[in-house]
């Protein structure tokens, strides 16, 4: 019987389904060996450093140039520091930690040790302006639908690289007009120092004061008179 082509497409969804829910298992068989073999347990945005040891299999994928580096001579150690995301599987069963950003390391130098930093980052996602209605909007589009949020916001979340706190009754501006600005946050650079950054009404753009700079200009209270 010659099969009409409302057939092959219902032979092709069902296909297709079958294979979505062998992903989705193969999915979470990788996650649950990951999460019973984790080198060390951390949640997504801790910071963590990893200490390596160049490895000749790592050496033999250098180029001549960084063979000759001192940094990059066999069994040499060096730290890595980054905020962690998660771990990866790698297909000879090793599983390495993966950093936010451009922080990267050679997948084929041994991993000497792994630790948490000291210094942890501080703050709640609830307070943070990517935040709303429990859900996280950490590449934006709040106003326009939930389906943009990144995920749900759980106690115990760790602050992610973009973390805005919303500063409550924002600042004002000094001069005569002693101008309210409603939208203020203060972020952190990269050496942990605060930085505020003063929105316009519609969080379109931002002017950026360090901690020093920003009490030149506004202040938490209006000027009197």
């Amino acid at each position: 019987m010659i099969m009409t082509f409302q057939e092959l497409k219902k032979e092709i969804r069902s296909l297709d389904r079958k294979a979505d829910a062998a992903y989705s298992r193969q999915y979470k068989l990788r996650r649950k060996y990951i999460q019973e073999h984790e080198p060390l347990h951390a949640k997504c945005y801790q910071r963590m450093t990893i200490r390596l040891r160049v490895t000749e299999k790592s050496r033999k994928r250098m180029s001549e140039r960084e063979r000759g580096m001192r940094k990059n001579q066999l069994g040499n150690e060096y730290t890595v520091t980054g905020i962690f995301t998660g771990y990866a599987l790698m297909d000879d069963g090793d599983i390495r930690p993966c950093f936010y950003g451009n922080v990267t390391y050679s997948r084929y130098d041994e991993i000497v040790s792994l630790e948490l930093t000291k210094n942890q980052p501080e703050g709640s996602c609830r307070l943070c302006r990517c935040y709303k209605d429990g859900l996280c909007y950490m590449n934006g589009g709040q106003n326009l639908s939930k389906s943009c949020a990144s995920h749900k916001v759980e106690d115990g979340d760790i602050v992610c690289p973009k973390y805005e706190e919303v500063l409550n009754n924002g600042l004002y501006e000094y001069g005569e007009a002693n101008r309210h600005c409603p939208n203020v946050t203060i972020a952190r650079d990269s050496k942990g120092n605060r930085l505020y950054r003063v929105y316009s009404l519609n969080w379109n753009y931002y002017t950026e004061y360090s901690e020093t700079e920003i009490w030149k200009f506004y202040s938490k209270e209006p000027k009197e008179g």
